[in-house]
C-alpha cells in the first residue's frame, strides 16, 4: 500500500516514521531492503536470473526470493519473466532509474564517510602571519594539496595574538605564528628561522652600502608594525635595540606588511624585517644585511595538544617533509 499523501486542506501529519525511513513497514506493507535493491539492479543489468544470482554470489532460488520480496514490498510487478526471457515492466523501468541514482548516492556517501574517517577528506582551518605566508608556508600548502586533494584548507591571516586565541577557542586547527609560543595546551614545531634585514627606500644614503651595522641605523627614523598587533615580533626588536643600547626613533606604524613597505617606499622611514621579505617584489625598496646582527625571527606551527584530527596528522606529516 502506498504512503498516503494528505489532500489539500487535510492537516493530518504524514507518518513521521515513514518520512524518517521510507523502507519502514507501513500498514499492509513489508520492509524492502538494500539487498533487494542491489539484486534488482543486477537483474536489470543482466536480464538473466542465473547470471544476476551469480553476480550477487547467491543461489538462484535465494535470488528469486529477493526479487519477489521487493515486488511484494512495493506492491508492483517489476519484472516480466518466462522460461526464455526476462524484461523489465514499465514500473520496473521507472523504479530502476530512481533506485540506480539512490544506490550511486549511497555508495558515494559510504566512500566519502570512509575518507573522512581515515583523514583523507575534511577541512583544516589554518591561521598564518605575514611572515609565515611569505616564507615556507606556500610550499607546505602546495605539497599538501597534491597529496590530499579532498581535504579543504581554510586559510586565515591574522596577527600572532589573534591566531593563538583562535587555537584556544577551537576556531583554528593549526596556526603559523611568530615564536616563542608559551601558551599552555599547545604543541609546537619550528617551521622557519629568518634573519633580519634592513629595508630601505632605494634613494636612502645607506642603500649605497652593501652591508650595514646596527650603529649605521642608530639615527634613523623607523617604521614598524602597530604594537598591539605586532607585539610578538616587536619583542625581538626591543631586545635587539636594548642589547645595542640604541633608542629607536619610531616615526610611523602600519597594520600589515604591505602597509609597512608602502611607508618605507614613500620615504617615511626604514624598517627591519625577516629575510623572507626577499620573496616580495616591491618597486622602490632595497634590502641590506646587518653584519653584527645574528638574531633570527622564528615562525612556529602550533596546534592543540588534545587535537585528534587524522586530517591534521596528515598535514603535520607533509609539513615535516617540507622542512
Amino acid at each position: 500500500m502506498a504512503t498516503r499523501i494528505p489532500a489539500q486542506g487535510d492537516r493530518r501529519p504524514l507518518d513521521e516514521a515513514a518520512l524518517a525511513d521510507p523502507g519502514a513497514p507501513q500498514a499492509g506493507q513489508s520492509r524492502w531492503t538494500l539487498r533487494q535493491i542491489e539484486c534488482f539492479a543486477a537483474l536489470a543489468e543482466t536480464l538473466h536470473f542465473g547470471r544476476a544470482a551469480e553476480k550477487m554470489h547467491m543461489t538462484q532460488p535465494a535470488f528469486s526470493r529477493q526479487i519477489k520480496g521487493l515486488e511484494d514490498s512495493l506492491g508492483v510487478r517489476l519484472v516480466d519473466r518466462d522460461s526464455q526471457n526476462v524484461s523489465l515492466t514499465s514500473a520496473g523501468e521507472a523504479f530502476l532509474g530512481g533506485s540506480s541514482e539512490a544506490l550511486t548516492a549511497l555508495q558515494n556517501a559510504v566512500a566519502r564517510a570512509r575518507l573522512f574517517e581515515n583523514g583523507f577528506a575534511g577541512r583544516i582551518r589554518t591561521g598564518y602571519t605575514d611572515f609565515a605566508i611569505s616564507s615556507v608556508l606556500p610550499e607546505i600548502f602546495c605539497a599538501f594539496k597534491q597529496a590530499y586533494p579532498d581535504i579543504i584548507l581554510e586559510p586565515f591571516q591574522a596577527a600572532t595574538r589573534d591566531l593563538l586565541t583562535g587555537l584556544q577557542e577551537r576556531s583554528l586547527d593549526i596556526a603559523f605564528v611568530t615564536g616563542p609560543v608559551l601558551e599552555e595546551g599547545l604543541e609546537c614545531r619550528l617551521v622557519s628561522s629568518n634573519k633580519l634585514l634592513a629595508v630601505l627606500y632605494d634613494s636612502h644614503p645607506l642603500a649605497e652600502k652593501e652591508s650595514l651595522t646596527l650603529g649605521d641605523l642608530a639615527g634613523e627614523g623607523f617604521v614598524f608594525g602597530n604594537r598591539s598587533l605586532w607585539r610578538h615580533f616587536l619583542r625581538h626588536i626591543d631586545r635587539i635595540f636594548d642589547a645595542a643600547q640604541i633608542q629607536p626613533n619610531v616615526v610611523e606604524t602600519a597594520y600589515n606588511s604591505e602597509g609597512l613597505f608602502g611607508l618605507v617606499a614613500g620615504r617615511l622611514g626604514i624598517t627591519l624585517y625577516p629575510d623572507c621579505v626577499l620573496n616580495y617584489h616591491r618597486v622602490g625598496l632595497v634590502f641590506r644585511a646587518i653584519a653584527d646582527l645574528d638574531a633570527a625571527i622564528p615562525t612556529i606551527a602550533a596546534w592543540r595538544s588534545d587535537e585528534r584530527s587524522k586530517a591534521l596528522d596528515h598535514f603535520r606529516r607533509v609539513m615535516g617533509d617540507c622542512l
